[in-house]
């Protein structure tokens, strides 16, 4: 940003709200191997005990409740998942943005000071 004719870096902030530090744990969970073995332990369970235990069993031959369970968690793992990358992307931005203003700042640096190492370059040289 420009402020008076000066460029200005944009501020990263970083205090995380508490919905950003659950959003991030909970992407972190999900992409977790731990999380994919207990998924399929919880399914393998399921399907053992409502297929051995007939007298146990909670859900049909065709599984439907199990299907609606996996769906309605997929659909909730995949809004946390998107809600992390955005916000993970609006961080890059931000950092990209300050790479950018600082590399414009050290180019009109360099310019301000190549005339003067070159007065001094010169100097040396005649003596």
């Amino acid at each position: 940003m420009e402020k008076g004719g000066r460029i200005c870096p944009v501020k990263v902030v970083k205090d995380k709200k508490n919905v950003e530090k659950l959003d991030e744990l909970l992407a972190k969970v999900v992409r977790s191997w731990n999380f994919i073995i207990f998924q399929f332990a919880f399914i393998v369970v399921w399907i053992g005990l409502n297929h051995n235990h007939p007298s146990w069993a909670w859900d049909d031959a065709s599984y439907s409740l199990l299907r609606l369970v996996l769906t309605i968690e997929s659909s909730f793992i995949g809004s946390i998942l998107l809600m992390h990358q955005h916000r993970q992307s609006e961080k890059d931005r931000t950092v990209i943005y300050n790479d950018y203003i600082l590399d414009l700042l050290i180019k009109k640096d360099l310019k301000e000071i190549k005339p003067l190492i070159k007065k001094i370059h010169d100097s040396l040289n005649k003596e």
